[in-house]
């Protein structure tokens, strides 16, 4: 289970903590409610999470690590679910011969069969 927390966006007496997290939906532009971040898988210095837009539902898989230069936050847009995340994460990389064989078998119609 990772041991990654998001931080307290509402302390008790109704402020907002200091560290603001913002992120805009790339369909919509509606703000992420990090709030509702779910965090996947952590190694060493990086935590692997999943959002999903409260306004259209467009899903993200973002990575948030450490570096001399600060926190890091890169993420894509997906048609993923959190699960499906989690099943191909650890699968092996599609190399360019891997392709050149689905190519050969669609172009010979081996699949029907």
């Amino acid at each position: 289970m990772p041991q990654f927390a998001l931080p307290n966006f509402s302390l008790p007496n109704g402020k907002s903590d200091n560290l603001r997290m913002d992120g805009h939906c790339p369909n919509c532009g509606n703000l992420f409610d990090f709030r509702k971040t779910q965090v996947l898988a952590e190694e060493a210095n990086s935590t692997l999470l999943f959002l999903k837009c409260s306004n259209c539902g467009v899903a993200a898989v973002a990575t948030m690590s450490m570096s001399p230069q600060g926190l890091l936050f890169r993420g894509l847009v997906t048609d993923l679910t959190a699960p499906d995340v989690m099943k191909f994460k650890d699968a092996e990389e599609i190399t360019s011969d891997d392709v050149v064989t689905v190519h050969q078998a669609l172009n010979s119609n081996s699949l029907i069969n």
